[in-house]
């Protein structure tokens, strides 16, 4: 059977992040998703809610995002919690790189480079920075939602050039992002080890669609709210003005806009638009 999955979103145990889990699972089912990460940040806690709820109709995909100085690294398919002894902290936010691979890898998970080309001083020349990690998120909903418009089709471009195996992410913070991107994968049936499976052939079709840049604001103010960081209150409504300006302007056609497109078929990566 054909699923549709979305393999990074964040719930509220992420600091940005405005949904509990729950509704997370009762949005993702009446959207046609059958498999979702809730991928918090540096947290194990999203997942575990979520897997608490029983038998949904949706699977949940035990995961987590670990911030490390190299990029975000997606946690998929662990079988328990990274120990503390594979965490060690760079700062307040950041852990080891290596140290992070491991502990994955030790836990039975997948590693993943998230969103690698987010960040417009990552040209893609940087190919060893993929070394270690098992696959790459060739889609992010909020990637190249303001102006690194190409991030994700460089992600491509590398998954393709390096062989590793892809996922796609709506990177959702907030309801309406939610299922923004599906990988879609071919089943025997609905369960991790089927799911992982069909990830690992590098067979599926990948479909995503930019988050607008209100909803990034919106979870922006999120993180600060939680802080109760108040003196960035001014910094934020002037966030969420720019945000909406920069939708208007993609929605009448001044720049590049939020349609929906294929990125990959059938294990092929593609450049059409839908």
């Amino acid at each position: 059977m054909r699923i549709d999955c979305d393999f990074h979103m964040h719930s509220e145990h992420s600091l940005d992040g405005r949904l509990p889990p729950a509704e997370m699972v009762r949005i993702a089912k009446e959207r046609g998703l059958s498999a979702i990460a809730i991928s918090d940040h540096n947290t194990f806690a999203g997942s575990k809610e979520a897997m608490a709820l029983g038998d949904t109709g949706v699977l949940i995909i035990p995961s987590v995002e670990y911030a490390t100085e190299l990029g975000h690294i997606l946690a998929l398919f662990l079988t328990r919690e990274l120990p503390k002894e594979y965490l060690r902290p760079l700062d307040d936010f950041h852990f080891e790189f290596d140290r992070v691979i491991d502990g994955i890898h030790a836990c039975g998970g997948l590693a993943v480079f998230a969103h690698p080309f987010k960040s417009k001083a990552r040209t893609g020349a940087e190919r060893d920075i993929f070394d270690r990690v098992d696959g790459i998120e060739v889609f992010n909903g909020r990637a190249a939602a303001k102006f690194n418009h190409d991030a994700n089709e460089k992600a491509c471009r590398a998954a393709a050039e390096l062989g590793l195996f892809f996922t796609a992410g709506s990177d959702s913070h907030t309801a309406p992002e939610l299922g923004n991107a599906r990988l879609t994968l071919e089943v025997e049936e609905l369960t991790l080890e089927e799911v992982r499976r069909a990830l690992l052939e590098k067979k599926g079709t990948v479909w995503g669609r930019n988050a607008k840049v209100l909803h990034c604001a919106r979870s922006a103010f999120t993180k600060w709210k939680k802080k109760r960081a108040f003196r960035r209150y001014p910094k934020a409504v002037l966030y969420l003005i720019g945000a909406w300006g920069l939708d208007l302007l993609k929605r009448i056609g001044l720049v590049r806009g939020n349609q929906g497109r294929y990125f990959v078929r059938e294990g092929v990566f593609v450049d059409d638009t839908h």
